[in-house]
């Protein structure tokens, strides 16, 4: 029984989430920090949701993009990302909006905001483009934000509705983190096999 679910606990941790997901992105909403005005987040995608787990490679490329300015003639398709241990977004006027924030990836320096200059970088997102970036999901990662890179986000539009990231499992979880889900089905499944004696 224990090696039984040993291997279906491997199996299922190899095979959590097949295939690829589009995470649509609003082009006006954004988790950093901005200046007169007020954007909420979009909505984190849900790892665990997924089955993404840490120590999984997920490789991450724009898809689309959107307009930055209200005569809709200059076109952006870059987005920043992070990791989150939770879904909680303080106000727009926070630098460090993401309490919750994960480091992961190549650091990237987000631009000051167009009106008063201020600082909108935090150290732990990464930059995504429309050539594929490999990112390990960190420990204690729940939650993937992500914005598409602007410094003024109230005038963006995205007419055809098609801005966002695909994102694709491309590596699972070191051995190691996949005996310790085997070793927690073997326990449950010695606990049974004691049950029923």
């Amino acid at each position: 029984m224990f090696v039984l679910l040993a291997v279906i606990g491997l199996t299922f941790a190899g095979k959590l989430a097949q295939g690829a997901v589009f995470y649509k992105l609003g082009p006006t909403a954004t988790y950093l920090r901005t200046s007169r005005e007020g954007p909420s987040p979009n909505t984190p995608l849900n790892l665990t949701q997924l089955g993404i787990l840490p120590g999984m490679t997920l490789r991450i490329t724009t898809i689309g993009e959107f307009t930055i300015d209200c005569y809709e003639v200059n076109y952006r398709n870059t987005a920043t990302a992070v990791f989150s241990s939770s879904t909680t977004v303080l106000s727009s006027d926070n630098q460090y909006r993401l309490p919750g924030a994960i480091n992961a990836g190549d650091d990237i320096v987000t631009w000051v905001t167009m009106y008063d200059g201020l600082t909108t970088d935090i150290p732990e997102d990464f930059y995504v483009g429309p050539e594929c970036v490999d990112v390990v999901v960190p420990e204690g990662a729940l939650y993937l934000f992500a914005a598409g890179r602007d410094d003024w986000y109230s005038d963006n539009l995205d007419r055809d509705n098609d801005f966002g990231l695909n994102i694709e499992i491309v590596t699972v979880p070191e051995s190691s983190s996949l005996f310790a889900l085997a070793g927690v089905l073997g326990c449950f499944a010695l606990s049974l096999r004691r049950r029923w004696r």
